[in-house]
């Protein structure tokens, strides 16, 4: 019997995990990445975080899941023991609003009835005391399991662990469509490919490909924005990823410094192909939201 062929298309950190677990069912996998290497369109600028405390008990399901295949690694690709870039410094989820702590204390209780075992409450005091850095923060939840690891590595490691996996870049698919013998006809800037079934794993791209088919994806591209401030202290370097809960603004450590962003979407649409330059007055804006909090 004939293996059933898979073509994938985007070599991010989804598609390379796809294309790694159908390689691992049985499939014939071909992976297309329209540019010159992987990783190297959202998956880049991805954070990277992991947490398994949400506000449904699928999320936690999926998150422990996930957060278990990145501890151990080894067992499953036979590489390093945990991910790459790995990291388990918890999340920090704080408040200088009084008035917040009662509201942290409901989302704990409802977070541990799903089966959240790694968070805590955490009062003014036990606050001063594991995190001194902490600013005016009165009421926060300390999320053990908060951890973070590198997506561009991660997607590398998915690509080294598949030799089997075809593995294409330069390759931009142009359209889909069916065939008179059941199977999927793919058009490429390099010719035309057959599979059995495909998998759209091209991020931003994916809308304009699946419109084709009279398909509408929910997806809108925004710009977010982060900045990297170098030569942190030791105190900051060993520190959670911190959020102030008032207004979504957060930061945490990365090679010797600090990512920071805040909450403030740009709400502008966006195409896949634009530049975007960071907006004068971010820094400050991220200061100003960060503060409170560290």
């Amino acid at each position: 019997m004939s293996q059933e062929r898979v073509i994938v298309v985007g070599g991010g950190v989804i598609g390379a995990s796809s294309a790694w677990w159908l390689d691992r069912a049985g499939f014939e996998v071909v992976v297309l990445e329209r540019r010159n290497s992987f990783g190297s369109v959202t998956t880049r600028n991805a954070l990277g975080t992991i947490r398994t405390q949400y506000g449904t008990r699928v999320l936690i399901d999926l998150a422990q899941e996930s957060l278990a295949f990145y501890q151990n690694m080894t067992e499953h690709l036979g590489v390093e023991q945990h991910a790459p870039g790995w990291a388990n410094h918890g999340y920090l989820y704080l408040t200088d609003d009084a008035d917040h702590a009662g509201r942290l204390q409901a989302s704990l209780a409802e977070y541990q009835s799903m089966g959240v075992s790694s968070s805590s409450y955490l009062g003014e005091s036990e606050i001063r005391d594991r995190f001194p850095f902490a600013g005016a923060a009165v009421a926060g939840i300390f999320h053990g399991d908060g951890s973070w690891v590198d997506p561009r590595r991660i997607t590398e490691v998915w690509v080294e662990a598949s030799p089997a996996v075809d593995w294409r870049t330069g390759v931009e698919v142009t359209g889909l469509a069916p065939t008179a013998s059941g199977d999927w006809g793919v058009e490429t800037n390099q010719g035309a490919l057959t599979a059995d079934r495909v998998v759209i794993c091209s991020g931003p791209y994916a809308p304009a490909l699946l419109q084709q088919f009279g398909v509408t994806v929910p997806v809108k591209i925004t710009p977010r924005y982060k900045l990297f401030v170098p030569d942190m202290d030791a105190m900051h370097a060993a520190a959670p990823l911190v959020i102030n809960i008032n207004n979504g603004a957060y930061w945490r450590p990365v090679d010797g410094g600090v990512w920071l962003s805040h909450s403030n979407v740009d709400g502008r649409s966006l195409d896949p192909a634009d530049t975007v330059a960071v907006p004068d007055g971010f820094l400050d804006d991220c200061a100003d939201q960060i503060e409170p909090v560290s």
